[in-house]
């Protein structure tokens, strides 16, 4: 195996002489410990009961209500304001769950969408998930005024057509994207690696699942020979780099600076970079057991840099 290896690059949100809580880094162990009980009680507020545990909240139902993207908002927030901050959050999240199921495809068929999301991330096991892409999935979901719903029921799957019925109206709704910016870093510096990014709105990021369109309609990239790499670091930001020569090794770089900063960020989706190519994909960046960042250069990404000349064959 050939890897690339890159220093530490991961952002502390909490102060250097304080823990940052295992679950919630961005937060000390004692900010994470309040704001899962500020949460708690806000829960219970609105008739829900759980107990805390490993950064979540868990329900006497078995739904389990993650608190690290509150963990992000929150460390930016004063924490005189996280009591209404999360009771606001969870009287969203309560009014969410009370919602009818729609019983006709019909009904919702604008609103549906294939989601990114980190696998780790679901509360919930992913049996066949409809995409795959390294440590994330691609799940259904329902984009209502004030939330997302994911359609988590085979069920409820069921009931609106059938997972293939489904999967082609969320399928062409990605289609019907478009990004609201779209911007190049490095251009300036063809060797630099040219980094080509797209900024949008709450399923941007989820494009990744339409990625030959979006080559298109964003970079005006029609089907690169080698590749390209990608990043989705958070829900509106989708950044790519086709693979042309060895600016590709100053691009990977700037896609995990981009990827592990905007990650930290709420939405995040994902601080790894992956490889695309006719429709497949691999992840190529890992996390090292002494905290640096490592580039696998093997598989579908290391024939792609054979072709390019920086591997040579075996």
């Amino acid at each position: 195996m050939r890897w690339f290896r890159w220093g530490r690059d991961r952002r502390r949100a909490v102060p250097s002489d304080a823990p940052a809580d295992g679950a919630l880094p961005e937060l000390t162990v004692d900010q994470a410990a309040r704001l899962a009980s500020t949460a708690r009680q806000a829960f219970a507020e609105c008739g829900v009961e759980t107990v805390i545990g490993d950064g979540a909240l868990h329900g006497a139902d078995g739904n389990v209500l993650g608190l690290s993207n509150l963990a992000q908002i929150a460390a930016g927030t004063p924490e005189r304001e996280w009591p209404s901050l999360l009771r606001r959050h969870a009287q969203v999240m309560v009014a969410a769950q009370e919602l009818p199921v729609p019983q006709d495809l019909d009904a919702v068929r604008d609103q549906v969408f294939l989601r990114v999301l980190p696998a780790a991330d679901l509360p919930f096991p992913v049996v066949d998930p409809l995409m795959s892409v390294g440590d994330l999935v691609g799940v259904l979901s329902i984009d209502y005024p004030e939330h997302i719903s994911t359609l988590t029921r085979a069920e409820d799957i069921e009931r609106l057509g059938g997972r293939d019925a489904v999967h082609e109206v969320a399928h062409t709704n990605l289609l019907g994207l478009r990004a609201d910016t779209v911007t190049v870093l490095g251009g300036d510096d063809p060797d630099q690696g040219t980094v080509h990014l797209s900024l949008g709105g709450f399923f941007n990021a989820s494009r990744m699942f339409v990625l030959d369109a979006v080559l298109r309609q964003d970079f005006g990239l029609e089907s690169p020979s080698h590749g390209v790499l990608v990043a989705v670091p958070n829900r509106h930001v989708l950044a790519v780099h086709p693979l042309t020569g060895i600016d590709c090794v100053q691009a990977v770089q700037t896609l995990v600076a981009l990827a592990r900063g905007e990650s930290d960020r709420p939405g995040g989706v994902s601080p790894h970079v992956y490889y695309w190519r006719d429709r497949r994909w691999e992840q190529v960046t890992r996390d090292s057991d002494d905290g640096s960042i490592e580039v696998d250069a093997t598989g579908m990404f290391g024939e792609a840099m054979k072709e390019i000349g920086l591997l040579g064959e075996d």
